[in-house]
């Protein structure tokens, strides 16, 4: 026998056939000084205890060989068979016991190849321990720590989930690249969800989440409001979108949520009929057409025509709401409206700009304006363009321009022939003058478009401050006229302030009624021609909607002692709200809710700590037991939102 019939495997180990043979086994060779070649001698079987012992005869016939047993750990994942090859021979295989895959088991093949597969299969097909689990920090105990197992099916709907949340395709849950990852490096038992599974799967939970979302509303107590938005998309298809606003109380506290109701294609023409059908039957599908508040529109036509219909068939609606804060016209969009009428006057100074930032945005010439910024010693930005119909556009377009006016003026007029259409820094000064005269209305947009907050208690005081602006803007020349233009809209649409406003401004413990009333006269003594507003008319109106809340909830007849906190505290509010400061008088405990609520001071009813984190809904809930009446009436007044932005 040579050497060449035995082999070392990976354990280097002497193997014969596969099967492993103990070193001692092997005969040492002979030496034959005449032959290069070391030859081992042929080696006898292994013969049994009984046989060394006994006779030594060699005629007692043949002897058999028992193999020794496979010690390598990839046999306990396979099975040694004989199976016929592609040339119809028997030959050995070794075939795994999870997938019945048949591998090769030649001895001069070794173990590599059975041992990377079984480490593979083996994750996938053996059986988990039950009694084994792992820690995951996604609980819902007070801990937020809990077992986890995986399971197939809560991958898919998680994964579905993600889907519609991040906007994918369907076809992303079929992506090889990514099915390899999470196979490889997250979870080896995860299979491939094709895209009409997926599709099963959202609609599923999208019924699911629709007949939860219907059964929260029908058990809810309080009112809802919805904000809706109709528009044409780039494949010239109608659609519009239904949003509600409640205020809920989760985890011991209120905090308002926001739900997407409907998000649909709207037939054409797009008419007040059309637009109250398209709404109405949304508001049928979810059963909240009895508790509907209000509904934000933006100025369309045919949103008020809606409205109208609105309130002539709805027979649910409160009476003391009536048409005065049942629509709410879109803060946001009246902001702009403002704006846009004022840059008529001004638009001749920003076309430079706009044409400049045109120049450089161009690929061809966007490396030769880097070089221009490393030689001014600045940083590479970009530049934004303002749009007609985009909030805030203008004033984030020259806010990009600020400390790179000089680079941009630099490089555009070097390369543009026309000194007509050269930069100059006069236009600069007018551009950034009239930045800063954008900037309130910047403010007054972020803060009345927030989704998850209250937005119908700041509106007021944005409004004063709007209207502060165009008194401080109106005595330079150059704004003049665009001031005159931008309060000529204004008063078109706020002429006559919405009482929801008024009475959600009222609402706000750090303004009040005695603040509410400076604001409202602040803002009609800014305006040139003042405002129709009688606030003595509104308050009117509000002890009205108060009466009907007390004989719907029941009336209040016992006055809570009131908390007392540290007078030391100093309100930072609008130096206008300071005058009314100590205006208000001792509590009455012969007035109702809301009398006492006006006429305490805002030290008897919030601590300083309170104020400086001041939250409106966690205030409200906490006067509960002071005000149980009034609470009511706060939480509802404090849905309505005062911009269309959920919806867009």
């Amino acid at each position: 026998m040579s050497y060449s019939h035995f082999e070392l495997d990976e354990n280097f180990h002497f193997v014969q056939g596969g099967e492993e043979v103990a070193n001692e086994e092997i005969a040492e060779p002979e030496f034959d000084p005449s032959n290069i070649f070391i030859v081992p001698p042929e080696r006898s079987p292994p013969t049994s205890q009984a046989s060394q012992s006994g006779s030594t005869s060699s005629t007692a016939g043949p002897t058999t060989t028992s193999k020794r047993q496979r010690t390598s750990i990839v046999w306990s994942c396979f099975t040694l068979e004989k199976r016929q090859n592609k040339k119809g021979e028997m030959v050995d295989q070794a075939v795994c016991k999870y997938c019945q895959s048949a591998l090769s088991a030649k001895s001069n093949g070794g173990t590599g190849h059975l041992r990377r597969h079984m480490e593979t299969c083996q994750t996938k097909h053996a059986p988990q321990d039950p009694t084994q689990t792992q820690l995951s920090q996604y609980g819902s105990g007070s801990s937020g720590i809990t077992s986890f197992r995986y399971s197939q099916q809560n991958m898919r709907e998680g994964l579905a989930r993600y889907i519609a949340a991040a906007e994918q395709p369907l076809t992303f849950s079929e992506d090889e690249r990514l099915i390899n990852f999470l196979q490889r490096y997250v979870q080896p038992q995860l299979k491939k969800v094709p895209r009409n599974t997926l599709k099963r799967d959202l609609t599923k939970i999208f019924h699911d989440m629709k007949k939860l979302l219907i059964n929260t509303f029908i058990n809810f107590n309080g009112v809802i409001s919805i904000s809706s938005d109709c528009w044409t998309g780039i494949n010239m298809v109608g659609y519009f979108c239904v949003t509600s606003h409640s205020i809920h109380e989760i985890n011991g506290k209120w905090r308002l949520e926001k739900k997407l109701l409907a998000f649909r294609e709207l037939e054409y023409p797009h008419t007040g009929s059309v637009i109250y059908a398209a709404i109405m039957s949304v508001l049928r599908e979810y059963e909240i057409t009895d508790k509907l508040f209000s509904i934000s529109f933006d100025n369309a036509s045919a949103n008020t025509a809606a409205i109208d219909m609105f309130l002539r068939n709805i027979s649910t609606l409160m009476p003391a709401r009536g048409s005065k804060f049942f629509h709410v016209r879109c803060v946001c969009h009246i902001i702009n409206l403002i704006v846009q009428a004022g840059m008529t006057h001004i638009n001749h100074y920003l076309e430079k700009i706009r044409a400049s930032i045109l120049y450089i945005r161009a690929p061809s010439r966007r490396q030769q304006f880097l070089e221009t910024l490393k030689i001014f010693g600045l940083k590479r930005r970009k530049f934004n363009l303002d749009m007609k119909v985009r909030w805030n556009s203008t004033y984030l377009m020259l806010l990009s321009c600020q400390n790179y006016s000089e680079a941009i003026s630099s490089f555009y007029n070097e390369r543009i022939n026309d000194e007509d259409y050269h930069i100059t820094d006069y236009d600069w000064n007018v551009a950034f003058k009239f930045m800063d005269f954008l900037k309130i209305f910047y403010d007054a947009t972020l803060a009345c478009s927030t989704v998850y907050e209250p937005t119908s208690c700041r509106v007021l005081m944005h409004l004063y401050n709007i209207s502060y602006t165009f008194k401080t803007f109106r005595e330079d020349i150059m704004f003049k006229n665009i001031c005159d233009t931008m309060e000529e809209k204004f008063q078109k649409y706020w002429k006559d302030i919405p009482h929801l406003f008024v009475f959600a401004a009222v609402l706000d413990p750090t303004i009040k009624e005695v603040g509410a009333k400076l604001l409202v006269e602040g803002i009609s003594e800014n305006l040139q021609t003042g405002l129709d507003t009688n606030f003595d008319t509104i308050m009117s109106s509000m002890h009205e909607l108060f009466n009907f809340y007390r004989n719907k909830f029941g009336s209040s007849n016992t006055c809570s002692n009131v908390q007392q906190a540290s007078t030391s505290y100093k309100n930072p509010a609008h130096l206008l709200l300071l005058k009314g400061k100590g205006v208000a008088s001792s509590i009455d405990t012969n007035r109702n809710e809301l009398q006492r609520y006006c006429s305490a001071n805002l030290e008897d009813l919030a601590t300083p700590s309170q104020l400086q984190n001041f939250d409106i809904l966690d205030f409200w809930m906490g006067k509960t037991s002071f005000f149980p009446i009034l609470s009511i009436m706060a939480r509802d007044l404090l849905t309505p939102p005062a911009s269309t932005v959920a919806s867009e």
